[in-house]
């Protein structure tokens, strides 16, 4: 029986030919098909970035000085997501003493701090978010008991007091220091940057730059955080930045980080010494 193209239109028999399809519709999905796939290979050349990759396809950057991210080991642990649990402080206290017992260290003696012992011992749900009285109570702790080592096995306790390996070390809360301080602290160790939490904070985007504004008196409503600044270096108009780590996982910023630009008076937490 032979085929009929008036009674099956658009219709071919098997090994017979289909029915042309309309010439600016296929041209259309062509032009549709190649820009998804631009798209997709775009994210995926985007996502095998670093972050300092990142940073200089932005344009402003003329170097990066000093990032202590790139040293061999464990010296700064990858970016984690605090998620809406309020432990930036805590965060921060325990990668700032790995960072200060890991540099110069042989890489296969670098260890990891226990985040969970110092929320422990700051009795979370209770006032683990963070306020300056809690600083002060995890300054004594550590210096006094020190933070515990990150166990290597899940079944070791990770509770206030609990035994193990512990590294004491002396903080000190510096206020009102400008980018100068800062930088000569930075090449020697990473620090904390105390942040009055604002809408520009929060929604940095893949740009990943954020202008440290003026410090404001602390109201009912204020909100601190705390982030690690963990590198500097110079834009391309000869200004310091710096490199700044957050705990609101790899959404925030670039891939969790962000250029920070501190041109105003700003207060910090970091290992006390007598260096100024």
């Amino acid at each position: 029986m032979e085929w009929d193209p008036n009674k099956n239109p658009g219709r071919a028999p098997i090994g017979g030919k289909p029915k042309r399809k309309n010439q600016k519709v296929q041209a259309k999905a062509n032009v549709e098909s190649k820009k998804r796939a631009e798209a997709e290979s775009s994210a995926q050349a985007t996502n095998e970035l670093t972050f300092q990759e990142m940073f200089m396809l932005l344009g402003i950057i003329e170097t990066i000085v000093k990032d202590w991210s790139v040293e061999d080991g464990e010296i700064i642990s990858d970016i984690i997501d605090q998620n809406k649990r309020d432990i930036c402080w805590a965060i921060c206290f325990a990668r700032l003493v790995q960072a200060l017992y890991n540099i110069g260290r042989p890489v296969n003696q670098h260890v990891q701090f226990s985040i969970a012992e110092l929320l422990d011992h700051i009795k979370p749900g209770e006032s683990e978010n963070f306020e300056l009285a809690n600083l002060k109570i995890a300054f004594d702790h550590i210096a006094d008991k020190g933070i515990l080592k990150e166990p290597t096995t899940s079944n070791k306790s990770q509770k206030a007091n609990a035994q193990g390996m512990r590294v004491q070390k002396t903080f000190h809360l510096y206020e009102n220091v400008d980018a100068d301080f800062i930088q000569a602290r930075l090449n020697r160790y990473p620090v904390a940057l105390i942040v009055q939490v604002d809408a520009d904070f929060l929604s940095v985007g893949k740009e990943g730059i954020y202008h440290l504004p003026k410090k404001q008196p602390i109201a009912e409503d204020t909100r601190l955080h705390c982030m690690l600044l963990i590198g500097y270096g110079v834009t391309k108009d000869g200004k310091t930045f710096f490199i700044g780590q957050n705990s609101y996982g790899e959404s925030w910023g670039c891939k969790g980080y962000a250029i920070i630009i501190i041109d105003k008076k700003c207060d910090i937490f970091c290992q006390k010494d007598h260096y100024r």
